[in-house]
């Protein structure tokens, strides 16, 4: 393993204030040991911008506690040097918001098994170009979420384990390689979920729920300084699934982001009429095919081909191993990352004016869907 690569800095004009906040829902817990005899819990991070004034002899905020540092290694079976050497973040603690003005929000999800943090560095970035960013956690399915006082929540692996067979692995193989048009590609995915995945689709109103219950929590918190006439979503693989699914399901979200995530779950009959962005590797676009039918709104795809899964999270500086995140060096995949989200969101939430355009690079692949 090479060097743990020099974390990126925010390239925005604000600063950027941190906060946590764990909720008690209403709705009962389906897993863990505890499973219907307990509430579930919503974990969240809230980023939001600041003047530099208002940090002034601030030390900057830890990303993780140990207990997740110890779950993550454990669970993605990876060196710890990685989360120790950038335990803290470019972000700071709990400073007073200021109510200059109101910023549009960006609700962010974690993949499966993943943690709250798993793409902070591009959540900083975004918040630091005047954007207020909500990271939810998904007890039970991510790989550490700190509740405080010590207590540190896990997967819940049993239903996961239960679908890993030998049709699920060999087909998520054969989907890889499938050749076609998208309905081509979509078809062939569809029978694989009903068959191997069905699991992944029943999940997907929790988290939409988990969601909506920590964007209420904000509005308690955070109203003076976020518009939430002015939403958008975005996540990295099943929570970039959740963030297309938010986009069709829930009025308030205008637009999504989805970072190489696999679109579970029954979406027939479904039209999207809001713009989407979809940023992949070459591995998974095969399983996100959906994306370009069915649209009356643009929908914008950039392919990255040189890039694995955990590549289009914060791993590709934790974690810079090649059979992990790919061969797109770190800085320049995080460059392309943070541009594509900032050009799309001020597009969309703050109305930037003209029409979006990329470019193509040795990297990465731009195409349009316009319907």
């Amino acid at each position: 393993m090479s060097n743990v690569v020099n974390t990126p800095k925010p390239t925005g004009e604000y600063k950027v204030g941190t906060s946590t906040f764990v909720i008690t829902s209403n709705r009962e817990e389906k897993l863990g040991p505890k499973a219907g005899k307990e509430k579930r819990i919503v974990a969240a991070r809230v980023y939001y911008p600041v003047r530099e004034e208002q940090i002034e002899g601030m030390e900057k905020s830890v990303v993780v506690s140990e207990g997740v540092i110890e779950n993550l290694v454990k669970a993605f079976h990876v060196p710890d040097k990685g989360f120790r050497e950038n335990k803290e973040g470019e972000f700071y603690k709990d400073v007073k918001p200021s109510s200059e003005q109101k910023f549009p929000l960006v609700v962010f999800s974690h993949g499966y098994q993943s943690y709250i943090e798993s793409n902070n560095f591009s959540c900083i970035d975004l918040c630091s170009h005047g954007y207020v960013v909500l990271s939810v956690g998904h007890t039970y399915e991510a790989a550490g979420i700190d509740i405080g006082g010590g207590s540190i929540i896990g997967t819940d692996m049993t239903a996961f384990k239960k679908m890993m067979t030998p049709g699920y692995i060999f087909g998520a193989l054969w989907l890889t390689f499938l050749k076609g048009d998208a309905q081509k590609r979509e078809d062939a995915f569809r029978k694989w979920q009903t068959k191997y995945v069905s699991y992944f689709s029943d999940r997907l109103p929790e988290w939409q729920a988990d969601t909506l219950e920590a964007i209420e929590e904000l509005k308690k918190r955070y109203a003076d300084i976020v518009d939430f006439d002015n939403i958008g979503a975005m996540g990295h693989s099943f929570g970039g699934n959740t963030a297309y699914y938010m986009c069709h399901k829930n009025p308030e979200i205008k637009c999504c982001l989805n970072l190489d995530g696999g679109l579970f779950g029954n979406y027939d009959n479904m039209t999207m009429h809001k713009p989407v962005m979809q940023i992949t590797s070459g591995m998974n676009k095969n399983i996100m095919a959906k994306v370009e039918l069915d649209t009356d709104a643009p929908v914008y795809i950039a392919e990255i081909g040189k890039v694995r899964h955990m590549g289009l999270c914060d791993t590709v500086f934790l974690v810079p191993m090649k059979s992990v995140v790919g061969s797109v060096p770190a800085k320049e995949l995080h460059s392309i990352l943070c541009e594509n989200q900032l050009k799309f969101f001020d597009k969309y939430l703050k109305g930037a004016a003209g029409e979006l355009s990329f470019s193509d690079t040795e990297y990465v692949k731009y195409r349009q869907v316009m319907p």
